[in-house]
């Protein structure tokens, strides 16, 4: 019979009477539980490995068979034949949970779709066991699952393929992990500091860019990482079985690159205004940046520094100007000129002064 609650001190796995578990007892999942019934394991260790991933250890520290006189029993051996290796280790998240790699669609009922019969498990209708509609042997060697795929029993999960997965599948679907060893890894307790850093260089540069290189790079570097992410996790995932969450440190750069625009658009983006809006008539757009970037505000007195100060006049316009009758003529030389000098002015990061006439 069944204790009672509170004085349950141990957990027989192979006991599936027991039904009341002390709080500092775990009950094995079903595909765990086969796993090791099928093979012998013994003992089951939690452990964690020096590159923080933590896991489970499986092992046999007991034989299977003894040796006899003669050597191994030839039925012992074939019947132990196909026993998983003596210790393996289960790879699991921080929660303790392990990670399921689903193979595919999943269901019976998808068998003539896109997706090839290796996705799939084998199923057998419970009609056809009573009835024995299967061939001999069918069931030598296998794990079996006993469960219900129909709707109306609303045994139905959601996975990454569809809303409604067979909830016998999902325990089939680990145990096949377990068996092959294809598990899904994460990067461990080490993942919170490899966002912390990656965060915190990203948001690093990202201010370099917006304050010093421009718009365009910022936007530019934001593209790349917002798509580079995404991408990298999937390439993580697909080739090396190993999960890298991305969501958090894709709103985070978002957030930053918000923030840091923000800020240098009310602060830094004001002090540009204000030197645009005070010197744009006088020095040229190259020199107002520069002052920006040097971040020293003009101050009255001025500033001492090494300078050409060029004068050009027009040799003998008075008498010219009397030669010519049209005033608008004069006018559209004048302007003809002028432009021409400005010009060339400005794009040698010359100041203008004031033009003068008589």
């Amino acid at each position: 019979g069944l204790k009672e609650k509170g004085e349950v001190d141990s957990l027989n796995l192979d006991n599936f009477e027991t039904k009341i578990i002390s709080q500092n007892l775990t009950y094995p999942s079903l595909a765990l539980q086969m796993l090791r019934v099928a093979n012998g394991y013994d003992s089951v260790e939690a452990v964690e490995r020096p590159n923080a991933q933590k896991g489970l250890i499986l092992e046999r520290k007991k034989g299977l068979y003894e040796l006899s006189e003669n050597g191994v029993d030839p039925v012992s051996q074939e019947m132990f034949a196909n026993v998983l290796a003596k210790k393996r280790f289960i790879p699991l998240d921080f929660k303790g949970d392990m990670r399921i790699n689903y193979l595919g669609y999943g269901g019976k009922w998808k068998e003539g779709d896109l997706f090839t019969p290796e996705y799939y498990f084998t199923y057998i209708s419970l009609s056809d066991v009573l009835h024995k509609r299967f061939s001999k042997g069918f069931f030598k060697d296998k794990y079996v699952i006993l469960g219900s795929t129909d709707p109306t029993l609303q045994d139905l999960v959601g996975n990454p393929f569809r809303p409604a997965f067979p909830g016998l599948e999902v325990h089939a679907t680990m145990l096949d992990n377990l068996i092959s060893e294809d598990y899904l890894h994460d990067l461990g307790d080490l993942s919170t500091l490899y966002i912390f850093l990656g965060l915190l260089l990203g948001g690093l540069l990202l201010s370099l860019l917006v304050a010093y290189a421009g718009s365009w790079l910022t936007f530019v570097y934001l593209f790349c990482v917002l798509v580079i992410l995404p991408l990298f996790s999937y390439y993580a995932f697909s080739q090396w079985n190993t999960i890298v969450e991305f969501i958090y440190p894709w709103v985070s750069i978002i957030l930053i690159a918000v923030v840091v625009i923000l800020v240098n658009f009310f602060i830094e983006g004001r002090e540009k205004r204000f030197l645009n809006a005070t010197f744009k008539s006088y020095l040229s757009p190259e020199l107002i940046d520069q002052m920006v970037n040097s971040g020293i505000m003009p101050t009255l007195g001025g500033q001492e520094s090494f300078i050409t100060a060029y004068f050009t006049d027009i040799a003998g316009f008075s008498t010219f100007s009397e030669v010519l009758a049209s005033p608008s003529r004069l006018v559209e030389l004048l302007n003809e000129y002028l432009t021409a000098m400005t010009d060339i002015l400005m794009e040698n990061g010359g100041t203008l002064d004031k033009y003068e006439g008589d």
